[in-house]
């Protein structure tokens, strides 16, 4: 029987990011802002303060609703601003605050998104630097910028390729490039939240092979893993492109409908049935799939939804096997 953990929806990497940026630029900005009332230079510490109450209100927001996406756009956006306009107003003497600027801009949003950013911070900083430094000086704030700029580029850059390949084998089969146990347990659970807040039916099959036991033992199980194989591409191309295929765990499968009901289910799974029984690739090994459907109802949790779902799928092995059988 396939069954699930509980588990708590945990924030992403990205909100913690996010939130932990706006901790530090408001314990980093907030002491410039009094120092500045302190000495008489209101315009630059209002600035600050400005600075300090729109990344708290970002933060908030993000705590809140847990769009990490919009706000770090936003955050980006109101960090560069803020370090090119106190550049501006309290001279070249902060022209340094743009180098944790430009490579927090790398963590918050995508690097060719934030190296667009930063190339127009750096072009809008220039008619302010000439007229108050020297050419040495100047070529070489250039330089270094650059050069943060392109490491920060190329370190982001990687750590996101290594966090996709990373995220691909946490959640796909490596036998059969399928979706996984680990992803299914996930979408379930978003399943049932989209029944429960939008009232957004789906279904779920249970899957097993009748008798793989007869393949491995006779075939071996090289022969086996190409059956797994086969009827999982052949599961996939029948479905549509929001609906998902899982391999559990050995023969067993689950399947996916979004915004089906059971009656639409049991036509897909009494289809798939006949495809598998009369293919011809599977032909030579006498192999039959039984199918259990069921349903999310507005009360069901992940488990519950789980369990009916096994429970038609043994109905319909104890009935002779090679059928599809509703939840009751």
């Amino acid at each position: 029987m396939i069954t699930i953990n509980r588990q708590s929806v945990k924030r992403s990497t990205e909100e913690y990011i996010l939130l932990a940026l706006c901790v530090l630029g408001v314990l980093g900005i907030f002491p410039f802002s009094v120092v500045r009332y302190m000495r008489g230079q209101w315009l630059a510490g209002t600035i600050d303060a400005v600075l300090v109450v729109g990344v708290i209100v970002i933060g908030l927001f993000v705590w809140k609703t847990r769009r990490s996406r919009l706000a770090s756009i936003i955050l980006t956006l109101f960090y560069t601003c803020g370090m090119v306009i106190t550049v501006y107003v309290s001279g070249v003497g902060l022209i340094y605050w743009a180098f944790p600027t430009m490579t927090a801009a790398y963590f918050l949003i995508r690097p060719n998104e934030a190296a667009i950013v930063n190339t127009i911070a750096t072009v809008a900083l220039l008619p302010v630097m000439l007229p108050q430094i020297d050419n040495i000086i100047f070529y070489t704030f250039l330089i270094t910028i650059v050069l943060n700029n392109l490491f920060s580029y190329t370190f982001t850059s990687r750590v996101q390729m290594q966090h996709k390949e990373l995220s691909k084998l946490a959640t796909i089969d490596s036998l059969t490039g399928i979706y996984n146990r680990r992803h299914f347990d996930q979408r379930i659970r978003e399943s049932v939240a989209l029944r429960r807040r939008h009232q957004q039916v789906s279904s779920l099959i249970s899957l097993d092979i009748d008798h793989f036991k007869n393949v491995n033992d006779t075939f071996g199980h090289a022969k086996g893993d190409e059956v797994l194989i086969f009827l999982a591409g052949l599961l996939s191309t029948q479905l549509r492109a929001s609906d998902s295929v899982f391999r559990i765990g050995g023969e067993e499968f689950s399947i996916l409908l979004e915004a089906t009901n059971a009656a639409d289910a049991m036509i897909l799974a009494e289809d798939l049935r006949v495809q598998v029984e009369q293919c011809e690739e599977l032909k030579k090994y006498s192999l039959t799939i039984s199918l259990g459907v069921a349903e999310c109802d507005q009360n069901d949790t992940a488990e519950s939804w789980l369990k009916k779902a096994d429970s038609a799928l043994y109905r319909a092995k104890e009935s002779g096997r090679n059928r599809a059988c509703l939840a009751e």
